[in-house]
């Protein structure tokens, strides 16, 4: 074969490449805003899926608060904090919207990983810079992003709206 016809060859294989079939869901009436008090820990949990060959996955949740008006006060996303090796997974969550400093902590996970609460680093919608604790007071709801991102490819997404209570 000569070499104009094997380049082709090898292209062709690799627009053959499998996209995951991923899922996530959260394990709570998603339509429906969830009422919560501001300070309280809460617990949440979302069933995800990979499809075959997909790989492991590194789950990102992702936090935007917003006050009365629909502004955004402040948003921010933890990385690496979960991940999925199995085909399915619920997974177990617990909360803290009063706390920048431990604002996530991955119950169902290892129990090196679940004992460790994980900081949100909530930026300004403006970039210019982090918000302060304090601030967070103007939200009024907090909307929570739960996306899987497996090792081959696609994404999936679902987003969980909680009332903050005083």
């Amino acid at each position: 074969m000569t070499l104009p016809v094997l380049l082709l060859l090898a292209a062709l294989q690799g627009s053959d490449r499998i996209t995951c079939n991923t899922q996530v869901q959260w394990i709570v009436k998603a339509d429906q805003p969830i009422e919560m008090s501001r300070s309280a820990t809460t617990q949440l949990a979302f069933f995800s899926s990979l499809g075959a060959g997909c790989g492991s996955a590194d789950i990102r949740l992702t936090a935007v608060y917003v006050d009365s008006s629909e502004n955004v006060v402040c948003s921010g996303t933890i990385s690496g904090a979960i991940s999925q090796g199995d085909g399915t997974q619920v997974t177990m969550i617990e909360v803290r919207p009063s706390s920048l400093f431990e604002f996530l902590r991955w119950r169902s996970g290892p129990r090196t990983i679940s004992l460790t609460w994980r900081k949100l680093v909530c930026s300004r919608p403006d970039g210019q810079g982090d918000v302060q604790p304090a601030e967070l007071e103007r939200g009024t709801s907090l909307r929570l992003y739960a996306t899987v991102l497996p090792a081959g490819g696609g994404v999936a997404t679902e987003m969980l709206r909680l009332l903050l209570q005083p």
